[in-house]
């Protein structure tokens, strides 16, 4: 079987688009001369998916020979782009293509600042299409008390202009949110800290299995303040059975402290990956580079919390956006912040199939500047391997969302498919397209192809050969076609004969592990940016995976 992670680069200033389009047969509509009878619920025929699951499987080889696969599937469709480019993302969420504004009021009653928000899409045939849940502060004295708030939503329009916003169609309510004092002492930078101030940069978030999961900041055990992970469906009792997924178990009952082999004064924006397996991981830091196991939240002391990486420094692709300013230039300082959960990508559009080598994670960190008078944030997209320890081996540029600027605080909090509302296909369907019996039936004749090859070095093989009949039908016996990609039924029949019977249509038990209807989509699927805007307000973005990932730089 192929196995592969990605190594080390040396390309730069590359981008992801479709995988390449010169290499794959377009997925359209038989032609008319086609000889073919059967066709799946889109309009391929068994032929047309025969012959991309081969295209797909040939390019998989190339990127495990490759030592830049990245640079196999990258594609920069600006001709202006440069290293100090930024990428204009426009929305798909509206007619203008800008940044829409998420309100959190109800009936027009006035309500404290809600930001930093969380936006889930239900199932399709929901009463609302969106779950949406924000951070809310208020004033005491100069000292903010932080809660939780969340409503169904959809879109409506905006006061006065009519701009298109989303909005709470059901009364707003509040998290009931255990609270508690830090330890004596542990809050040295700011005191007040040890205050019960309540819940603070909530992530809410899918896992792979579709669990409704939420990260949070609040009082520490044993710091100032920590980190916690729960199930939203302990906290909001019909969240389950609106998101179908009440038969689910919840395996996070309560506020859980992640876990790290030692804690810093304030702990922030930590998020948790998933690998091919399933298995989770949280991420403290991206500067020196910390990260743990999720199962280790069971570990009795923190001490025995084994780091699967610590201390590796950012690649030279992310820690060189940090930059000295001149004094004038009035910034104390900035810094390198996570920001958002993580989600997995294959790097192709659908329906190719999933692996290892043309699937990532992505992440949305950001770099703070700090001068006297603001604060500001710039931000990227990482870009990791999907098995662990989760490489970086990529990053964007900056982002910037159409229809906001320089003048707005803008952090992105959370990312999420929305498959139910934005998706134009069809769920994953691993018995029609993922050529599990093809690829299986190609790897097995090429280890034969490899054992014959031995044979014919010994006496025995070499007069087995002489002997055996030159009309035997082996693949790859047409040398124009051995390293040519695929155009046509044709070309594959005679490059791979040995595949021509195989059915494509057949009941599999094989269960691709990197698809899911959660956690996963393909480039031409659509993802959610949730985003805070001057510690006040809220706002969301649509954005194909396509035009996120667009003009990627590779690390190197």
């Amino acid at each position: 079987m192929l196995v592969f992670a990605f190594i080390t680069f040396t390309i730069t200033g590359l981008s992801y688009s479709n995988l390449i389009r010169s290499e794959y047969v377009a997925f359209a509509q038989p032609p008319s001369n086609s000889s073919s009878t059967s066709s799946s619920d889109n309009g391929l025929t068994d032929e047309q998916i025969k012959v991309s699951v081969i295209q797909q499987y040939e390019l998989n080889k190339r990127l495990v020979a490759s030592d830049s696969p990245l640079d196999i599937l990258a594609v920069c469709s600006n001709p202006l782009h440069t290293n100090e480019s930024a990428v204009v993302l426009v929305s798909e969420n509206g007619p203008e293509g800008t940044l829409a504004r998420i309100e959190f009021e109800w009936f027009g009653l006035n309500t404290p600042a809600q930001y930093n928000p969380n936006i889930l899409p239900y199932p399709p045939g929901a009463a609302h299409p969106y779950f949406g849940l924000a951070r809310q502060s208020l004033g005491n004295g100069g000292i903010k008390h932080h809660e939780l708030v969340y409503c169904d939503m959809n879109w409506g329009l905006s006061k006065g202009i009519g701009r298109r916003i989303l909005k709470c169609m059901t009364e707003t309510q509040k998290i009931k949110f255990p609270e508690w004092r830090s330890p004596n002492g542990t809050c040295l930078w700011l005191p007040y800290l040890e205050g019960a101030n309540g819940p603070s940069d909530p992530r809410v978030f899918f896992s792979p299995m579709g669990e409704p999961l939420m990260i949070v900041g609040t009082n520490g055990i044993r710091n100032c303040l920590s980190q916690y992970i729960i199930d939203l469906r302990m906290m909001i009792p019909d969240l389950g059975e609106k998101m179908k997924v009440g038969h689910l178990p919840i395996r996070f009952r309560e506020l859980t402290e992640l876990p790290r082999d030692y804690y810093h004064e304030v702990e922030k924006n930590w998020f948790v990956m998933y690998d091919d397996k399933g298995m989770g991981f949280v991420q403290h830091d991206i500067e020196n580079r910390s990260m743990s196991a999720l199962a280790d939240v069971d570990r009795v002391t923190v001490a025995h919390v084994e780091n699967l990486v610590k201390g590796e420094t950012a690649p030279n692709c992310i820690a060189t956006l940090k930059k000295e300013y001149e004094e004038i230039n009035d910034q104390i300082r900035n810094d390198i912040h996570q920001g958002t959960n993580t989600l997995r990508v294959t790097l192709c559009e659908f329906p190719c199939i999933p692996t290892i080598h043309n699937t990532v994670l992505i992440e949305l960190f950001q770099i703070k500047y700090h001068s006297y008078l603001e604060v500001f944030y710039r931000r990227y997209v990482m870009v990791m391997n999907a098995t662990a320890p989760f490489q970086i081996i990529g990053r964007t540029n900056n982002l910037i969302y159409a229809g906001s600027d320089e003048k707005m605080m803008i952090f992105t909090v959370s990312m999420v498919w929305d498959h139910a509302n934005f998706r134009r296909h069809e769920p994953w369907n691993e018995a029609k397209y993922g050529g599990r019996t093809i690829w299986d039936a190609m790897e097995d004749q090429e280890v034969d192809e490899y054992e014959n090859s031995i044979k014919d070095f010994t006496e025995d093989g070499l007069e087995s050969s002489e002997s055996s009949d030159s009309g035997s039908s082996a693949p790859l016996d047409m040398p124009e076609l051995k390293d040519q990609p695929l155009t046509s039924e044709m070309e594959a029949a005679a490059k791979y004969p040995f595949l021509y019977n195989i059915p494509i249509h057949r009941n599999s038990t094989y269960k691709n592990p990197l698809a899911n209807e959660y956690y996963h989509g393909w480039l031409d699927d659509t993802i959610i940016l949730n985003i805070g805007i001057n510690d006040l307000d809220s706002g969301i973005v649509h954005v194909k995976a396509r035009d996120l990932l667009a003009c990627m730089t590779v690390c190197k």
